[in-house]
């Protein structure tokens, strides 16, 4: 017996393994009794000291040929719940002893077999550098076939099993029941995914973070978001973010380390709006059924922002090709995003000069930081006794560094009990009621029912007595969760304008902002003179009744290039006409004037835009109080 021969027999006495037996193979790519895995290229086995093949020589004899230097097994196979993307769990050891499991397609088993050695490799695993050990390696394994059978989610979240029941994967566990066993795997680095991390017990969170959100509205909408988000499935709410929109050191970033702290350490959990779109939808990907916190939306850039969005909102990667030539699985994706940033979306876009459209404001609507008119109180209504802002926010963030996490779970649990069909039943009359109470507008409706679904999370939580808040408040009659919830509302509808299209609002706020900053841009008609601004936008005149104030009268390619930027020349036109702020005459939306130091006119009158001088704000009052 040759030196290899000894190792194979006490390496099989040390794992306590019966040597081979001396008799016929057991049928091809099938594994024996006699714990040989059996090939055309011969018969593998795996020790304590490494794979081996042993394979007929030419004389007849066996011929022992070494594959790996430590131990490599094939445990299980897996596949995806729509019976594809069959796969081997690998376990092995590596040269410090360490256990590794690696998961790893049958495809890339029939693909580049340097990968998959590039991949055991970099796990510590010493291979032969033999020629022709790798084909026998990729023979080995591909020639493996346990008995032990799992099912591989790529994706965390919700998830259904044979039955149709849900459960809800994580990385390293399953909240709910599940037939088959269950493997997270995902092809995203670590870092990419969401840090889930639990520290202290979920009375804690609710004892020393949620009870303390009782002093802000804002810190209440985000933790009612984190517990919306892994609702929004169950319940068939698309995807949606709010904005928080502030100056700095208005606390913010503290309402999203409340709300991140339900998942886990805000400062892992959280994410950077910097990244591109491909990377967006990946970042979405990552964080199905969960919150996605994305802090300070100027790390991207303008020209992005507006595709960002709408690329999350549609729940769907682009079906971009596989290397094989053929388009890959479409990646889906359904969560909540809490945004902040010193500025809107529209305020972001309108500085770089781009185009916002209505839609981004139904996907993310702003809400302001500031909850009260005193700058010094920030997010907060009120303070506990004795503590300021700055002690309240440092009693704040160290208790969610504290304490973190538990309270997902907890939560998944609990909406695993319910009945899907009376949660809808229960949600449908809630959001009912909230629109009643707060009336808005059929463009503001969307928004409406996203607040209101937050509020209905948060208050479903608190009655599963995870918040501590109350369920019936006397200043409203309502829980505490729907009415900071629906104070929050209102500030959107501020920003949004309820009584406005909100098309049209972004359309009259970039004109009046354009005629405040340039009026010394327009030359007083009043008054003749030979010298012109440079550049010259037209002319203004004082008006009496019935509305006194200016009258700007410009030119159609001055108006064309700087105040359609929302919508085209004649709509833009159309607009300032349906509400009163544009002078017209004889059927025409511009008006023929001639003013006294047009050194040009030469007695006649030329077209102008006039446009009135407004407030977008007053007219959103003013139409507001007409829809009562």
């Amino acid at each position: 017996m040759n030196e290899v021969k000894k190792q194979i027999a006490e390496a099989l006495s040390k794992s306590n393994r019966a040597p081979a037996k001396a008799t016929a193979p057991a049928s091809e790519n099938s594994s024996g009794e006699d714990n040989y895995i059996y090939s055309s290229a011969g018969k593998y086995i795996s020790t304590e000291t490494g794979v081996y093949l042993i394979k007929p020589d030419r004389d007849g004899t066996e011929k022992t040929i070494r594959v790996t230097h430590q131990r490599l097994d094939v445990i299980a196979i897996g596949r995806t719940a729509k019976n594809q993307g069959y796969s081997s769990l690998l376990e092995w050891e590596d040269i410090d002893g360490n256990t590794h499991q690696e998961i790893i397609s049958q495809a890339d088993l029939e693909g580049e077999a340097k990968d998959v050695r590039r991949m055991l490799a970099d796990g510590g695993l010493r291979l032969k550098s033999k020629s022709g050990s790798i084909d026998y390696l990729i023979d080995y394994l591909r020639s493996c076939a346990p008995d032990r059978r799992f099912i591989i989610v790529d994706r965390l979240g919700w998830h259904k099993n044979k039955d149709g029941k849900l459960f809800f994967a994580l990385k390293d566990k399953v909240i709910g029941q599940s037939q088959e066993e269950i493997i997270f795997n995902s092809t995203a680095p670590d870092e990419a995914l969401p840090a889930l991390e639990v520290s202290g017990t979920a009375e804690e969170w609710r004892d020393n973070v949620a009870n303390l959100c009782n002093y802000s509205t804002r810190a209440t909408l985000g933790v009612c978001m984190a517990f919306a988000a892994p609702m929004a499935r169950l319940l068939d709410v698309p995807t949606f973010g709010i904005h928080l929109k502030g100056k700095t050191s208005r606390g913010k970033s503290t309402v999203a380390c409340i709300a991140s702290s339900v998942y886990g350490k805000f400062s892992s959990y959280k994410k950077s709006w910097q990244g591109t779109q491909t990377g967006m939808e990946g970042l979405a990907y990552n964080y199905n059924d969960l919150l996605l916190p994305l802090d300070e939306i100027s790390n991207i850039d303008p020209k992005d922002v507006s595709n960002v969005i709408y690329a999350i909102g549609n729940e769907v990667d682009k079906n971009r090709g596989a290397k094989n030539g053929l388009n890959r699985t479409t990646k889906t994706w359904r969560e909540v995003v809490l945004s902040t940033g010193e500025e809107t979306v529209t305020e972001m876009l309108r500085k770089a000069n781009l185009k916002a459209q209505a839609g981004l404001e139904v996907r993310m609507p702003s809400i302001n930081a500031q909850a009260t008119d005193d700058e010094e109180m920030g997010v907060n209504e009120s303070f506990p006794a004795g503590y300021n802002a700055q002690s309240y926010k440092e009693l704040l963030e160290g208790n969610c560094k504290k304490y973190h996490g538990a309270v997902f779970e907890r939560w998944i649990e609990f909406l695993i009990t319910l009945d899907p069909d009376n949660l809808r039943e229960e949600y449908t009359r809630f959001r009912d009621s909230f629109i009643q109470e707060y009336r808005p507008t059929n463009q503001n409706r969307r928004i409406a029912n996203n607040f209101a679904f937050v509020a209905f999370a948060g208050e479903l939580a608190t009655g599963a007595g995870l918040t501590g808040w109350e369920m019936e408040r006397e200043t409203s009659g309502h829980s505490w969760a729907r009415e900071a919830v629906g104070i929050c509302f209102k500030s959107a509808l501020d920003i949004i304008g309820n009584g406005l299209p909100i098309e049209d609002k972004k359309a009259l706020e970039h004109i009046e902002t354009l005629l405040l900053e340039n009026r010394s841009n327009f030359l007083n008609g009043a008054i003749g003179s030979s010298f012109a601004p440079s550049p010259c936008w037209g002319y203004r005149l004082l008006v009496g009744a019935p509305t006194v104030g200016e009258v700007f009268y410009i030119p159609p390619t001055i108006f064309a290039k700087n105040f359609c930027a929302v919508m085209g020349e004649k709509e833009t036109a159309q607009l300032l006409k349906k509400y009163g702020l544009l002078e017209t005459e004889a059927g025409r939306l511009k008006k023929r004037m001639q003013f006294s130091n047009d050194n040009t006119a030469e007695n006649h009158r030329k077209p102008y835009y006039a446009v009135r001088q407004f407030s977008t704000s007053d007219l959103i009052e003013r139409l507001t109080k007409q829809a009562d």
